[in-house]
């Protein structure tokens, strides 16, 4: 029963670290892996991620990009050791 226990508080820490993400969180493990992967972590938000060869490019083309009902409330880039950028841009719906 004591493992039982102690095996559901490494569950809860665990996933209390996978909402903890910041936008520039996934940018970097997203450059680190060399690919694109939604990570969570965004409650109440809408999570666009993009690469491309510029900074520039990258934001532009990430998920929900071109919507006039949402404002980014949170980006984060890195460079990957392809050279590619990785941004993870966080949004919300624009008030009414």
């Amino acid at each position: 029963m004591k493992r039982i226990i102690i095996a559901l508080a490494i569950v809860l820490l665990l996933c209390a670290h996978a909402f903890a993400r910041s936008a520039q969180s996934v940018a970097d493990e997203n450059a680190k892996a060399g690919r694109l992967r939604h990570l969570g972590g965004y409650e109440g938000c809408m999570e666009g991620i993009g690469m491309a060869r510029t900074k520039e490019r990258a934001y532009a083309i990430c998920c929900y990009a071109n919507r006039k009902d949402l404002v980014t409330v949170d980006v984060g880039y890195a460079q990957g050791r392809n050279g590619y950028w990785y941004v993870c841009r966080r949004y919300k719906r624009k008030p009414k």
